[in-house]
């Protein structure tokens, strides 16, 4: 199945580039200054991230080979929130390691590294797209203290069967047999506050895939014992290219539910912009 999904990305992934592009003209300051640059994570490996805006530290992970401009659309329609997305190693503007090579595991340990020497406000709200979802799932149980909520869009769940070998991330062959192990070994992740964002529209070739997709959707709600599942009515993977103001009200939502200590809730605003909440 992520198979199937990560055909369909690296499909649209050249479109989407085209959206937009970002400049490296800032240098890093303090955390309320926007910025756009490639932060080290390790020796010789720097990855990439632009963050704007004030208010609760957003970190937006995208699905295989996608970079950060396929976030522009949601970026230009959040409010009251500090939205920061990064490219992984090998995808976009960031470094390539020597090894080409990649787990859930390693996406994890940059991610940490990268919201220390970005000096990112913590704890952050991980927006995990499509793949990246399986990274901000595995890093909310290895650093707990770090997150605050999670937005996962178009994400598999941990029970997706793995793909006969490793799939291309931009230059990185990512293998994730490890990474869903680990997943399926953890335990639930509480009551973090999380929202699930689903595909309205088919996305895969068959009756059979969809049916699939969606019981992974479904698993996805059992994850927390505070959770929010919404479909996007318009859109296929690429909710965030379809529907990023859907996406935009999700993220405003999480942060203020997740601010405020509050269960999260259908917001009016979901159906404002054709979104429908399930169960």
């Amino acid at each position: 199945m992520i198979a199937s999904s990560a055909r369909i990305v690296l499909a649209a992934c050249c479109a989407v580039a085209l959206a937009g592009c970002l400049s490296d003209g800032e240098s890093a300051g303090p955390t309320t200054k926007s910025f756009a640059k490639r932060v080290a994570v390790e020796r010789q490996v720097g990855l990439f991230i632009k963050c704007t805006g004030t208010g609760p530290t957003v970190l937006a992970d995208n699905g295989l080979d996608i970079p950060t401009p396929a976030w522009a659309g949601v970026r230009q329609q959040v409010r009251h929130v500090r939205f920061c997305a990064f490219d992984r190693a090998g995808v976009g503007r960031s470094d390539v390691r020597t090894c080409r090579c990649g787990t859930l595991e390693r996406n994890v340990g940059d991610i940490h590294a990268l919201i220390r020497a970005a000096r990112l406000e913590r704890p952050v709200i991980l927006v995990g797209h499509s793949t990246g979802g399986l990274d901000a799932l595995l890093y909310a149980r290895r650093y707990p203290s770090d997150v605050d909520g999670l937005v996962l869009v178009d994400s598999p769940s941990e029970r997706a069967p793995p793909p006969q070998g490793p799939l291309d991330d931009g230059q990185t062959r990512l293998d994730f047999s490890s990474g869903l192990r680990a997943l399926r070994r953890s335990g639930d992740l509480g009551d973090l506050p999380l929202i699930i964002l689903s595909h309205g529209e088919r996305t895969f070739s068959t009756k059979a895939a969809e049916r699939s997709w969606s019981q992974m959707q479904r698993q996805l709600t059992g994850d927390s014992s505070n959770t929010l599942r919404v479909t996007a009515l318009h859109s296929t993977h690429l909710i965030q290219d379809d529907q990023p103001d859907l996406v935009a009200a999700a993220i405003d939502e999480a942060a203020t539910a997740f601010a405020e200590g509050k269960r999260l809730r259908c917001s009016p605003a979901f159906a404002a912009r054709n979104g429908r909440c399930v169960g």
